[in-house]
């Protein structure tokens, strides 16, 4: 929630009741119970109150650094102190950090503001999402835009994967994976690790799919070990099959998430290894 102003006047309306704005607040949160929803900073008590529920938050003006006053600007006295008393140093863990751009870029540049300051700032507060507006990029910028967007939000990388060299049909294919995630917060959405055999020499079309239970969600920044299992139907016909990893989306069994690994296929699948197939005895 943010205040408006009288049309004519320009006074500023009155936000309404703290009892009105939490009443609005928990609608919200029980109209979209599965989706990551985010709390407007400017409204102390309803922000904690959100953060306390499950929320993460939003700002507006990211890269103000004196554009309205030379003694006070956002980033150094809004956003610390509103985090601070909401208690919301710690909410990136549960729900996104979301920001806006004060202008845009090419205000930035033209006041001399540091460009990489400022989105190390957002990275400092892990950031997930940045509206950046629709300006064209500065001359001499698009580097420093190309170092945030690695680094914003979530950025899975698969590290190790490890199996046996042969599995036998109607059994489990026990796999062992390192990831980490490069990013600086986690993914919100409830994805999961999922797993592709496709017989050599074979249409993809025809590949069993077979999804984990891991969920992706969570996963704060660092390493993480997984431990799996693909299943190896009876009817797969015995021979040599590529092994491809995916995030999925639960309920398409179709890949969702680009991972941060070379080797993506047309259809969002890393093939990453070989397995060979036997009948079962």
């Amino acid at each position: 929630m943010s205040q408006t102003k009288v049309v004519g006047s320009g006074e500023p309306v009155p936000l309404p009741s703290l009892q009105t704005r939490l009443t609005i607040i928990d609608a919200c949160r029980d109209a979209f119970p599965a989706k990551a929803k985010v709390m407007l900073i400017g409204d102390i008590e309803g922000m904690r109150h959100a953060v306390q529920n499950g929320c993460g938050w939003r700002a507006d003006c990211l890269g103000d650094m004196g554009g309205f006053s030379k003694n006070w600007n956002h980033m150094r006295d809004l956003y610390p102190q509103h985090v601070q008393q909401a208690g919301a140093g710690e909410v990136w863990k549960q729900g996104p950090v979301a920001f806006e751009s004060c202008w845009d870029m090419q205000k930035w540049k033209r006041e001399g503001w540091d460009v990489r300051h400022i989105f190390d700032y957002a990275l400092g507060m892990h950031v997930s999402y940045m509206n950046n507006k629709s300006a064209p990029i500065p001359d001499g910028t698009r580097g420093e835009v190309e170092r945030f967007l690695r680094k914003i939000g979530y950025r899975l990388v698969l590290r190790r994967l490890e199996h046996e060299a042969r599995v036998k049909t109607g059994e489990k294919l026990a796999v062992s994976m390192g990831w980490e995630n490069v990013g600086v917060a986690p993914p919100y959405g409830d994805h999961l690790v999922a797993f592709r055999l496709a017989r050599q020499g074979e249409a993809k079309e025809k590949a069993i799919v077979s999804v984990g239970k891991t969920s992706i969600r969570g996963w704060l920044p660092g390493k993480k070990e997984v431990a799996e299992s693909v299943a190896v139907p009876s009817k797969l016909a015995a021979g040599t099959c590529e092994l491809a990893v995916a995030v999925v989306e639960p309920l398409t069994d179709e890949p969702a998430v680009r991972l941060a690994n070379l080797g993506r296929d047309p259809a969002g699948w890393y093939p990453v290894s070989r397995v060979e197939v036997t009948e079962a005895e």
